[in-house]
């Protein structure tokens, strides 16, 4: 029963490691972004909301 309990746990922070690596590609693609002026900065700024959003969502899962 416990190792039931145990393989859950562990499963529950490899979700959360794959939500912190889509921040990480996220905010790698804005400092991309970021280099390149003609950029439409709506854009970037919709996408540093996805990454907001990507955050608050990998930190409730760890509460």
């Amino acid at each position: 029963m416990f190792g039931r309990i145990d393989a859950s746990i562990v499963a529950i922070d490899g979700s959360i490691v794959a939500i912190d690596g889509s921040i990480v590609a996220v905010n790698a693609f804005i400092h991309r972004v970021d280099a390149t002026p003609a950029f439409n900065r709506d854009m970037t700024l919709a996408l540093r909301g996805i990454s907001a959003f990507c955050f608050l969502l990998s930190a409730f899962q760890g509460a």
